[in-house]
């Protein structure tokens, strides 16, 4: 198990990305069609040189908690997840998953890493709610977060371009009173 652990879990422990993380693989994920069908990356190619940029830029941004998803068995990058921008003086963020791997979707990775981020967020960042955006057709999504406690809260009509359509957007949110740490 890797000796820089952010937030660890069951299953998955989560860490800042180094550029060694950048591999073909994390490259296959964003060009991925499965992987980027409802994300708005995978609209145009990423190289590895794309994301090493990404990557270094977004570990620099201190209103932005940008993780890897390892799971604990073999130490195998599965995904990212992120928090941010955050916004330290109305004490909110924006949250973001990705699971590229095949074999770690709908097992529980990402509804344990959203707890694990979760939870700092309310804890330790002492920030009082956490956003997202999903689109309304990604139902398995939808019913994670709403297990993990987000509630819908709204709907942007047709916000993300998909296959020659516009879609509809759900917005949900959880507050820290919401969310038992």
């Amino acid at each position: 198990m890797s000796d820089s652990i952010f937030l660890d879990g069951n299953s998955v422990f989560l860490r800042k990305l180094s550029l060694d993380d950048v591999t073909v693989r994390y490259e296959r994920w964003l060009n991925d069609r499965a992987v980027t069908e409802y994300l708005e990356v995978g609209s145009f190619p990423n190289t590895i040189s794309d994301i090493q940029s990404f990557v270094a830029d977004t570990n620099k941004n201190s209103n932005m908690l940008f993780l890897g998803i390892f799971l604990k068995e073999n130490d195998e990058h599965v995904g990212n997840i992120k928090l941010g921008p955050i916004d330290w003086v109305h004490r909110r963020a924006e949250l973001g998953i990705m699971v590229g791997e095949e074999s770690a979707r709908g097992v529980g990775v990402g509804k344990e890493s959203i707890d694990l981020v979760l939870r700092h967020a309310f804890s330790r960042l002492n920030l009082h709610r956490v956003s997202l955006g999903v689109i309304a057709d990604h139902i398995g999504a939808i019913r994670c977060y709403e297990k993990v406690g987000f509630v819908r809260e709204g709907l942007y009509r047709e916000s993300f371009f998909k296959d020659g359509e516009m879609l509809d957007t759900v917005r949900m949110a959880i507050l820290a009173s919401d969310y038992p740490i």
